[in-house]
């Protein structure tokens, strides 16, 4: 083989092998930029589902509480439901970091404040819950207004959950 067409085809062996190197390192940063596409994505989604959990725990607890005070209403009747509201003041704020259950209510054993720093409602200490009770007059009836609020922390920001019920006497 001549000496001009070897170093023809030792050139484009070289030339080749220089292509496929760059080849490589595309690849790779290509490779690079989908797998940081792909984490970014997947961490998002991860944090989206945890608040979404957590926000769901806390409807679920702020629920609790509105049906803690439908039974109260339920098991004392209504003077003595309202009683045991009046005797909290004018507008009792009451801790619900526990639901406490007798036989004829319970409402009675809520402390009437709110919530201390060491007053959760789950063993993880994560949630707190508090019911705001105001008595007024509806349609020309007596009424009691709750409002049941559970708060937690959400990584940097507090987050709440709300919920409100009117209870009026029922008709005989």
């Amino acid at each position: 083989m001549p000496s001009s067409l070897l170093r023809t085809a030792q050139y484009k062996k070289r030339k080749r092998l220089g292509q496929t190197i760059v080849e490589v390192i595309i690849a790779t940063g290509v490779v690079g930029l989908v797998m940081t596409a792909v984490v970014a994505v997947v961490t998002v989604s991860v944090r989206n589902a945890s608040r979404a959990k957590a926000k769901a725990l806390g409807t679920k607890y702020t629920q609790e509480g509105i049906e803690y005070f439908r039974a109260q209403k339920n098991l004392m009747g209504w003077e003595s439901f309202v009683g045991a509201i009046q005797e909290g003041g004018s507008t009792p704020t009451y801790c619900l970091a526990t639901l406490p259950y007798t036989q004829n209510g319970g409402l009675e054993n809520l402390p009437n404040r709110p919530c201390q720093a060491s007053e959760f409602v789950d063993s993880n200490d994560l949630y707190q819950r508090s019911a705001n009770v105001t008595l007024g007059v509806l349609g020309g009836q007596d009424a009691v207004t709750v409002t049941v609020t559970t708060t937690w922390e959400d990584g940097d920001r507090m987050t709440e959950s709300t919920a409100t019920v009117e209870f009026q006497q029922s008709q005989p």
